[in-house]
């Protein structure tokens, strides 16, 4: 693996930004090389690359692995993690034990625009409410709204309501299965259930009655989570089916066929033991269908999987993991097109040089840039990711003004001057003095933005 310089970023920055250490860990981007075909690839940063064209084809790790047993203090502390549903933005994750509360069965919660390392990360918990005296909740489904349903044992599922800040649980459905509704996955006309090799269930959803329609062969796979895939109209499986009959898989099985499609992936290799946990297929915020994954680990740890990529559009991505700044600020990289264009909407046009890229919450009065490039990278530098692969250009310098406030600084940068072919997709993030960064680097770094030319 070849060492990474910061070429073009940094070859003049003691000059400007004062002496930070150039040079970059050996470590590429973590972009999974997992496809079709099943190759993996360790995955160790914490740092999130989701969204746009970089890299993706099923199976590409967008994010993760991120802990949600230990990080941030005050995490839950619970290494008995089971399911993961994404709702509201986060997500929620079902534990059974607490490593010194023992049994105490909560339902957690993270910030999906937050992860690690950022101490935001980890938003609260709630008890369960349930029946079952084993590993109680299980795999998790919602109706991505304010409704989320637990699975837990002898085909019982829990009804919680979600307002936006309190979990509070409704009722109970009792299906009378033998099985536990251990991979939960709710597609529009049913939940489908399987339990490690058992067969699968399809049931009436939320059925007063506990109503199954249907008992159906398990195609062989030893499942742990699930999901519904709207953009195929198919179920994954999140599973122990690696060729070694060990490694966390994903397999797409086609609900209306009862068979599988062919299409599968191997997660990412997480620390320890990695055994699967629950799973959710979702639409993200940049408007793809990923799957996210529960890895039962060391840490516990989910990792946000490519599922179906949209095609080219016009809406800035937004990836990688910014830096708190020494006064506690999340320097944060935005853009704005011409009116009538909202913030955060639209693509440039090459040659129109009304396309800004902004990055606010910046220290005040303190000299930076905005750096660019032609790839995505989540490279660790400074205490942070460097996100944008080198080679990389500078734009002139600039002060970020402000000084009323801690962390009113902004710079900004109008792109496309003389601009790139249409179709080019180029890379942005923000780097800028912090004299009392706590690291000892002096720096700042924000996230990073995709665009794609027109």
């Amino acid at each position: 693996m070849l060492a990474l310089r910061v070429v073009g970023l940094l070859a003049t920055a003691p000059l400007l930004l004062g002496t930070a250490q150039a040079q970059l860990d050996t470590e590429a981007a973590p972009v999974s090389s997992i496809s079709s075909s099943g190759a993996g690839s360790q995955m160790g940063l914490n740092a999130s690359l989701k969204g746009g064209s970089f890299g993706r084809a099923l199976g590409s790790v967008l994010g993760g692995p991120w802990d949600t047993e230990t990080y941030p203090p005050p995490a839950p502390g619970d290494n008995r993690e089971l399911g993961v549903e994404y709702l509201d933005s986060s997500f929620f994750v079902s534990g059974r034990g607490h490593t010194t509360l023992g049994d105490n069965y909560r339902i957690h919660r993270f910030d999906e625009n937050n992860p690690p390392p950022s101490t935001s990360w980890y938003m609260g918990s709630w008890p369960q409410t349930t029946q079952s005296i084993g590993w109680a909740g299980r795999d998790m489904e919602s109706n991505d709204t304010n409704l989320l349903w637990v699975g837990s044992d002898n085909g019982e599922v829990s009804e919680y309501g979600w307002d936006g800040v309190n979990l509070t649980w409704i009722q109970y459905y009792n299906y009378g299965i033998p099985d536990t509704f251990r991979a939960f996955a709710a597609s529009p006309s049913w939940w489908y259930t399987s339990s490690f090799s058992g067969d699968i269930w399809e049931c009436f959803p939320a059925s007063a009655t506990g109503g199954v329609n249907a008992q159906i062969s398990n195609p062989g796979l030893t499942n742990y989570g699930a999901g519904y895939d709207a953009c195929n109209d198919t179920i994954w499986w999140w599973s122990q089916d690696g060729p070694t009959g060990q490694e966390v898989t994903a397999t797409e099985w086609d609900h209306n066929t009862q068979n599988l499609t062919g299409r599968s992936f191997m997660g990412a290799l997480v620390g320890g033991s990695n055994i699967a946990g629950g799973a959710d297929v979702y639409v993200d915020s940049t408007g793809s269908t990923v799957m996210v994954g529960l890895h039962q680990a060391t840490p516990d740890s989910i990792t946000v999987y490519e599922i179906c990529a949209s095609g080219p559009s016009c809406n800035p991505v937004f990836y990688c993991t910014p830096k708190p700044s020494s006064s506690g600020c999340v320097p944060t990289i935005q853009t704005q097109g011409p009116p009538p264009l909202l913030p955060n909407t639209g693509c440039p046009a090459t040659g129109a040089c009304d396309y800004d890229v902004i990055v606010i919450n910046v220290e005040s009065k303190k000299p930076g840039i905005i750096f660019y490039g032609y790839a995505p990278a989540a490279i660790p530098f400074q205490c942070s990711f460097l996100c944008v692969q080198p080679p990389i250009k500078r734009t002139p310098p600039q002060f970020s003004g402000g000084g009323v406030v801690p962390c009113d600084g902004t710079l900004t940068w109008t792109v496309n001057c003389p601009g790139d072919p249409p179709g080019t997709f180029v890379f942005y993030q923000g780097w800028f003095r912090d004299p009392a960064d706590p690291c000892g680097f002096g720096t700042g770094l924000s996230d990073a933005v995709e665009l794609q030319f027109q």
